[in-house]
């Protein structure tokens, strides 16, 4: 099912470079980078601690409602201040004002986050019917923008339609399990809102540490290279992206599985990690090598003209199929599942500050390949001193995965 999401992507992927062509395919990816940071701020952080949360209570039908409502209300509660803060932007600030349009429509992602009900279904291990919806959605879209877009004065169709695609997924999802049974009401309360804002603020701030990074070096490529590079950069970006998502339903088993074994049974928690580690550790060695090589002849192909430099950018970003499924592993598989929050935390933070500096050194002498470069140099340094932290914290977990 995974497969037919990234197959989805990588046949979106043409349609727009085609006919948006470089630079229009820029601005699309700068508008999808800046409502980023508001699609963080709704998310909060939920999908790591509300989802651990609710596996803890998977059996106790009353609890895992509780949290779930209060989680629903502090993401519209966030959405609504998201709200707010976009309009002030798009009407006072000069640099926002021309892009208004096409962020509002970008802005319904956001919205969606506030219905999508994926914390949930994580927590309870029960991924696949939502995983259908949105990939039946996600294709039924396909052919309506090929419709549509046809050069870069349709940009506004090309993102309200992927946006209102979002929307449209999570809303049927948000339905899809009201009606199942699997929940009850409970009227949310403002101590429970206070307490899901309050206890996920540290995940929250891990989370969009990694996201307002990958937000920030698009928005700041943008500032520094103009649209141009940032088409360059987002082309190759999201095939990079797309490889990775494969691995991610991987990931979204694996965490609340985790979570309840470090908590109940650790040796079988450290057993199921290594294993994790070493498939994962060959899948996406394999896939750096395979990529770095083919790029030269696939990427043409697959973005058409007009995207040259984006062959290069791709080979310097290969290294990260390895190493962000690395940080994720040691990071969100192991040291939050573990309770190390805050050292989590402050790894990602201490990371993401280091590659911005590097971007906006980097960016703007060598645009596109010097972000790319940042990229990569920052999640070394994450996952070096995340494995760095767990040899002294938990040194029998480091030795079963053999990393020294």
């Amino acid at each position: 099912m995974q497969g037919g999401q990234n197959l989805s992507s990588l046949i979106l992927l043409p349609l727009l470079t085609r006919a948006l062509g470089a630079k229009g395919y820029g601005e699309l990816g700068f508008c999808i980078a800046f409502i980023g940071y508001f699609v963080l701020f709704v998310e909060w952080g939920f999908g790591l601690g509300a989802s651990q949360q609710i596996a803890i209570h998977r059996e106790d039908k009353h609890k895992r409602s509780q949290i779930f409502w209060d989680v629903f209300a502090s993401k519209f509660f966030l959405a609504f201040i998201g709200t707010i803060v976009l309009f002030i932007a798009t009407y006072f600030f000069a640099i926002v004002r021309p892009h208004a349009l096409l962020l509002w429509l970008v802005y319904l992602s956001a919205i969606a986050m506030v219905f999508a009900p994926s914390f949930y279904y994580q927590g309870i291990e029960k991924l696949e019917g939502m995983f259908l919806i949105n990939l039946v959605i996600r294709f039924a879209s396909l052919p309506i923008i090929f419709l549509l877009v046809k050069d870069i004065n349709d940009i506004a169709w090309a993102i309200g339609i992927q946006s209102g695609a979002l929307l449209l997924a999570a809303l049927i999802n948000f339905i899809v399990l009201l009606r199942s049974g699997s929940l009850m009401w409970v009227r949310p309360s403002k101590e429970g809102v206070i307490y899901s804002l309050t206890s996920n603020f540290p995940l929250f701030l891990s989370s969009a540490s990694t996201g307002i990074f990958a937000s920030s070096v698009i928005v700041l490529l943008g500032l520094v290279s103009g649209s141009l590079a940032v088409g360059y950069f987002v082309g190759a970006f999201n095939l990079i992206k797309a490889g990775q998502g494969l691995l991610a339903p991987l990931s979204q088993v694996m965490f609340p599985r985790l979570s309840h074994l470090f908590k109940h049974a650790r040796d079988e928690a450290i057993t199921a990690l290594k294993k994790v580690f070493v498939l994962q550790s060959g899948i996406t060695l394999s896939m750096a090598v395979v990529a770095f090589t083919l790029a030269p002849i696939i990427l043409p192909i697959l973005m058409g003209q007009g995207f040259d430099h984006s062959v290069f950018v791709f080979q310097v970003l290969t290294p990260l199929f390895f190493l962000s499924a690395l940080t994720n592993l040691l990071g969100q598989q192991a040291m939050i599942p573990l309770g190390f929050h805050d050292a989590y935390t402050r790894v990602i933070v201490l990371g993401s500050v280091v590659g911005l500096v590097l971007v906006g050194i980097l960016g703007y002498l060598f645009s596109a390949t010097g972000a790319a470069v940042s990229l990569v140099l920052a999640e070394l340094l994450m996952v070096l001193i995340m494995a760095s932290y767990l040899r002294k914290a938990d040194p029998k977990l480091m030795d079963s995965l053999k990393i020294e």
